[in-house]
């Protein structure tokens, strides 16, 4: 996996587009957490970490 700052911004903005299309618009901390994660401030593994965390397990919400 390419982990330039390039690269690592290409993947949040394809996310968020996903994200988007399925209607879901994410909050200023989290966008925050994406900002740290683009600049290299922490790794993949340290965002979803950081996401299961706050947001809980399956923050998307399946059948429970």
């Amino acid at each position: 996996m390419d982990s330039t700052r390039e690269a690592r911004k290409r993947a949040v903005k394809q996310a968020l587009a996903n994200s988007a299309l399925s209607g879901m618009q994410p909050d200023q901390a989290f966008r925050a957490l994406l900002d740290r994660y683009i600049e290299g401030d922490i790794t993949l593994e340290e965002a979803i970490e950081h996401v299961k965390a706050q947001y809980g397990q399956n923050p998307a919400g399946s059948a429970s």
